[in-house]
């Protein structure tokens, strides 16, 4: 599940208040809208980037064991990264391994199985297939589902410019 809203984090997305005497009900079915548009516009453009090893730098996910070990040892070859590092049925190959992605079972069932659910304050986007993404070794720091869900600082205001342009358009659209 990945939240999306004002709260989690401070986002830049522009005041609207105050608001006319019986105005308040239009602004938030529009906000609701706008909410509807920005979870849409994550899952179709966002979502897929969750797998890659560039997102993973950037939202600052854990260390994969064998990561940190150079790509020609024989150690590297045997650990978890090396692998996927040059498997192509493992989420990698072509010297990447995708850091959420194994299999590829969970990436492709996250592509169509979802569910956007938007209130006038937020956007929740459930992935039931991302079950997957709960499972863990007791003794790892490593959190698949709390990595899969979290936004970047770039990720976050680009959100808020779609929100905000979807309900501009809305506000604009009933004069």
């Amino acid at each position: 599940m990945v939240r999306i809203s004002q709260q989690i984090r401070v986002v830049g997305i522009r005041e609207r208040q105050p608001l006319a005497n019986g105005l308040r009900r239009a602004f938030n079915e529009k906000s609701k809208k706008a909410w509807e548009a920005a979870g849409q516009y994550f899952h179709d453009n966002l979502r897929d980037l969750r797998f890659t090893p560039e997102h993973a730098e950037e939202a600052g996910y854990y260390k994969r064991k064998g990561e940190a070990q150079s790509p020609g040892s024989k150690a590297f070859k045997r650990s978890y990264h090396g692998r996927k590092f040059y498997s192509p049925n493992r989420g990698g190959g072509r010297n990447q391994a995708n850091p959420l992605e194994d299999s590829g079972e969970t990436r492709s069932l996250v592509r169509t199985n979802y569910r956007i659910e938007a209130t006038r304050n937020k956007v929740v986007i459930k992935y039931p297939g991302a079950r997957k993404l709960n499972f863990r070794n007791p003794k790892s720091r490593i959190r698949m589902n709390e990595e899969f869900k979290r936004l970047t600082d770039r990720e976050l205001q680009l959100l808020a410019k779609v929100y905000d342009e979807k309900l501009d358009e809305l506000l604009n659209e009933g004069r």
